[in-house]
């Protein structure tokens, strides 16, 4: 199975689909094996499609399921993996033009590794002052950003789906990001900003660090 995905993916190496077939038969050849899946060689194609098509939100979409899967390095916990992931989340944002489905997606991977740490969504959460920095900056102040621009567009446009029935399960989720803001914590994502205030540019990305 995996011989006949990888020639597809060598037949039509620019085609998300084909890379996404390529992963599901080489991790589950490796696990069928005993062997862990790196994830390199589908994270290495990804890459490629994305110094070619630089602004397409899809491709980087892509290259976040492999960085924040898979990360760059063996040994990375999924902290380190949603680290590297945020400039391709932030660019997968900016690219589709602020997307209501990517920004759910966005939103929806570090809301689950906020839950899995006990910091939100519990009977007892870890009061701010003990969440390290780097959670602080790299996890909970971006999904605080993304979040409340998911929200201003499902409000503003009404929508009930393509991302906004996402926002409206975390919004009823009894979540304690607001604890963040009453300690003085990510002032500039919960001070008064304007739709436009909050959202994403593209960023630059140095893909050729990432091989």
């Amino acid at each position: 199975m995996v011989r006949e995905y990888r020639c597809r993916a060598n037949n039509a190496p620019f085609a998300p689909s084909t890379l996404q077939g390529l992963v599901v038969a080489v991790q589950d050849d490796q696990q069928a094996n005993g062997v862990p899946f790196s994830g390199q060689e589908v994270r290495d194609r990804a890459l490629k499609v994305l110094t070619a098509f630089p602004d397409d939100p899809e491709i980087w979409h892509l290259a976040i399921d492999m960085i924040s899967v898979f990360g760059t390095a063996p040994g990375q916990d999924e902290m380190q993996r949603l680290e590297l992931a945020e400039p391709y989340f932030e660019n997968a944002i900016a690219y589709s033009l602020h997307d209501t489905s990517e920004l759910a997606a966005a939103v929806d991977l570090k809301l689950r590794l906020l839950v899995q740490r006990w910091i939100i969504d519990s009977a007892e959460p870890v009061p701010p002052k003990a969440v390290p920095p780097e959670v602080e900056t790299d996890l909970i102040c971006p999904t605080i950003r993304q979040q409340r621009l998911l929200a201003e567009i499902c409000f503003a446009t009404q929508m009930a789906s393509n991302g906004c029935g996402s926002w409206e399960a975390v919004t009823s989720n009894h979540l304690k990001l607001d604890e963040f803001a009453k300690a003085g914590h990510c002032v500039a994502e919960y001070s008064p900003r304007s739709l436009s205030d909050l959202g994403y540019s593209p960023v630059p990305v140095d893909l050729t660090a990432q091989n």
